[in-house]
């Protein structure tokens, strides 16, 4: 063992004698190293930078379902690449047909209201609305009198009419925006799917990469992979089911209410729920309004109320009190850490901002206990 040792304490110094002789040092050699490796690192973030965002949500996503691709492996038998593609169809199936259903309903629902209101139905509608029998009409008639504004039936109607070409002017540009975003949209789609399927069909691989790159102890490195696999886990499923909890809730809501396409209305909520503060209130808002100018008061107030309680508790105390508890962390600084992450990177934020605290929480905890281990009591 003595023999190897200075054996290996030869070598170096020949190394080093080596690179005096060059006229460069040891020292110099590792600055030039490392200069040359963040020079690298940097032109990799560029040249992927466009597709930066679906890349962080592929690893986010294979991160949080890692768990079960390897409990798939382990009940079912089958190789790690069908089980990592089986799992990949999954997660894009999961991803996909929610929107999928919720796109081509909506158009539906457009198409309908669009028809509904230029034939009689929409006159009596929106009549009954403006001059009905109603507290709504008589104070808009009371507040457009007192400004001179002239309120009838035959003004109305010209000012509905403009609006609707309006209107159609701006969906069919909406519409072209929406067609010109969509290859790069299915693009990203395409380039997470594959990630998520490299991911889960190199995982131990890539594991030992990473564990290599960094320059620290492998259980320290494997503590920080866990604490942003258990993030990612929390943040996907606990919002999950916060939003099915919303959505549900509040579909059934809107069934006491008298309101058709619960299934349309409910799966839409479900989805606007993985947004905090806003959620369900882009949908449970204008139903209010559309039943308060409806003339039913009580059901409107009643409706907005309950909607918002539910989607208050489930934000300030369901999601931050149990993706704390999965990931020990206070509940409070949970909450902010979703909002923060939502006010710098936007609705990605959701996923970011526990991510970031968390693994920042889990190095100072690693940075305290080295201290303790370093520094004399």
């Amino acid at each position: 063992m003595s023999s190897l040792k200075s054996s290996m304490s030869s070598q170096k110094k020949n190394k080093n004698r080596a690179a005096k002789a060059r006229g460069v040092s040891t020292g110099s050699q590792q600055r030039a190293f490392l200069i040359i490796l963040s020079l690298s690192g940097l032109l990799v973030i560029y040249t992927v930078y466009d597709y930066l965002t679906p890349a962080i949500m592929g690893f986010i996503i294979a991160g949080a379902f890692y768990p079960l691709l390897n409990l798939l492996m382990r009940k079912t038998g089958l190789s790690r690449k069908v089980s990592s593609m089986i799992l990949s169809v999954f997660i894009l199936l999961v991803i996909t047909l929610p929107f999928i259903y919720i796109i081509t309903q909506l158009a539906k629902e457009v198409f309908g209201i669009y028809n509904f209101i230029q034939g009689e139905g929409g006159s009596d509608f929106i009549g009954n609305i403006l001059f009905g029998d109603h507290a709504f009409a008589g104070g808009l008639k009371s507040t457009l009198g007192y400004f001179g504004i002239e309120f009838t039936p035959v003004e109305v109607e010209k000012w509905i009419n403009a609006s609707l070409k309006s209107g159609l002017v701006l969906a069919l540009d909406s519409l072209n925006a929406l067609l010109s975003n969509l290859l790069q949209f299915l693009f990203s789609l395409l380039l997470m799917q594959i990630l998520i399927y490299a991911i889960f069909l190199e995982g131990p691989s890539l594991k030992v990469y990473f564990l290599k790159l960094f320059p620290l102890k492998d259980e320290h490195e494997e503590r920080i992979i866990d604490t942003v696999n258990k993030m990612n886990f929390a943040t996907l499923v606990f919002n999950g089911i916060g939003g099915v909890i919303q959505g549900g809730l509040a579909g059934i809501g809107f069934w006491i209410a008298g309101f058709e396409s619960l299934t349309l209305w409910t799966t839409t909520m479900i989805v606007l729920a993985f947004i905090p503060l806003v959620g369900i209130s882009v949908i449970s808002v204008p139903a209010s309004l559309y039943l308060f100018f409806q003339g039913q008061t009580t059901a409107a107030i009643i409706l907005f109320i309950y909607c918002t309680v539910v989607s208050l508790v489930t934000e300030n105390w369901f999601k931050p009190l149990f993706m704390g508890k999965h990931v020990s962390m206070n509940s409070f600084l949970m909450f902010f850490s979703i909002i923060g992450g939502m006010s710098a990177f936007g609705i990605i934020g959701i996923f970011y901002g526990p991510l970031i605290i968390a693994v920042f929480l889990t190095i100072t905890d690693i940075y305290f206990k080295y201290l303790d281990e370093k520094l004399p009591t």
